[in-house]
């Protein structure tokens, strides 16, 4: 399967370098890390 990427011209910066510190995502970060060596299902 292959996912579409956007252009470089269609990337932002500031958005890029800004989502690592969104807290959801820093969350779920933290979530997957403290489950290492646990097989994870990723489904609804």
């Amino acid at each position: 399967m292959t996912l579409p990427h956007p252009n470089t011209d269609q990337i932002s910066l500031p958005i890029v370098l800004g989502v690592p510190g969104d807290p959801t995502r820093l969350a779920i970060v933290r979530y997957l890390a403290s489950k290492e060596g646990v097989p994870l299902n990723c489904s609804r």
